[in-house]
């Protein structure tokens, strides 16, 4: 018994909600994401199986204690989430709600379908971490002359399997932009351990370049959303005469906290180096994101804070 809770115009929110009725069971379809409304489903239809984006377990938790407490999620088998990465404080949360049981980290694409899982036994004890290769598929982390890194350096993602695209329609050129032979990359770059569990860093194209350091976003941000007044963070590179670019932070504070910059600044350096500790901050009412599965618009950021 599925619940999609995702528009059905984007790969996961159709994926999902066809799994339950291609295996014989039957779908219940949120018209429009409500957090309150969704529990009652899932409780009144006895839901088994639901696919939800980081974005809607912020707005769970944004529910009191009490109003959660009505309702009765135990029916869940699995709750399958993708589409941004989901931070660990809110890891634990979920795990905390919902049970032990349950959640699926997913990390895959469009382009390629899905690549990892984080499965409900690692959740809390790989921390950052995306999972293991999905089933009949391959990874392998290169570096710029195309050799496999060692376990803890960066590089790369690629992934082989039967999942990937034809390419992209009537654009070649852009199809072979990001094959490498059967290899498919779409721009990420990432880490894996000694067991094999595949780590995000960030995306090739976010990458920062100051003063010759490549820095991540998702790095700092990890950092940033630590600090107990930070809803959420976003970091983006801004132009700078000396370093080329400088880290710029885009803050959300949690509502009726205080924050200012020094405190914030004061708080990165206590865990990252120089160059990575934001260079300016800015204080916003909500982080762009798109319409579908709520990933943060940092070229929309770039944009807002260039004009």
């Amino acid at each position: 018994r599925g619940l999609a809770a995702t528009p059905l115009y984007h790969g996961g929110g159709l994926v999902f909600a066809l799994a339950p009725i291609f295996f014989g069971g039957s779908l219940e379809i949120l018209p429009k994401f409500d957090p309150d409304r969704m529990l009652a489903l899932i409780e009144d239809e006895a839901i088994t199986n639901t696919m939800v984006v980081p974005t809607h377990f912020h707005s769970i938790f944004e529910l009191s204690e009490k109003e959660r407490a009505r309702h009765d999620t135990s029916s869940l088998r699995s709750i399958v989430t993708g589409g941004a990465p989901l931070l660990q404080p809110m890891t634990e949360r979920v795990v905390a709600y919902f049970g032990d049981h349950v959640l699926h980290e997913l990390y895959g694409s469009t382009e390629g379908g899905i690549f990892t899982n984080l499965r409900p036994a690692d959740q809390l004890r790989k921390e950052r971490c995306v999972g293991l290769p999905f089933p009949c598929t391959e990874v392998r982390l290169l570096d710029r002359n195309g050799g496999d890194v060692v376990p803890g350096e960066v590089g790369e993602f690629f992934s082989r399997s039967p999942y990937h695209f034809n390419g992209y329609w009537r654009r070649p050129e852009a199809s072979a932009e990001i094959m490498r032979g059967e290899w498919l990359s779409v721009g990420d770059m990432a880490q894996q351990d000694e067991e094999g569990y595949v780590y995000l860093v960030d995306r090739k194209k976010d990458l920062i370049l100051s003063g010759g350091e490549n820095i991540y976003p998702q790095e700092v941000e990890s950092v940033l959303n630590t600090h107990p007044a930070v809803a959420e963070s976003a970091v983006i590179g801004v132009p700078d005469e000396r370093w080329g670019e400088v880290v710029c932070a885009c803050i959300v504070k949690k509502q009726g906290m205080k924050l200012d910059k020094t405190d914030l600044i004061n708080h990165c350096s206590k865990s990252l180096s120089r160059s990575k500790i934001p260079k300016s901050v800015v204080f916003l009412d909500a982080l762009p994101r798109d319409g579908g599965m709520g990933k943060v618009l940092r070229r929309a950021l770039r944009e807002e804070l260039s004009g």
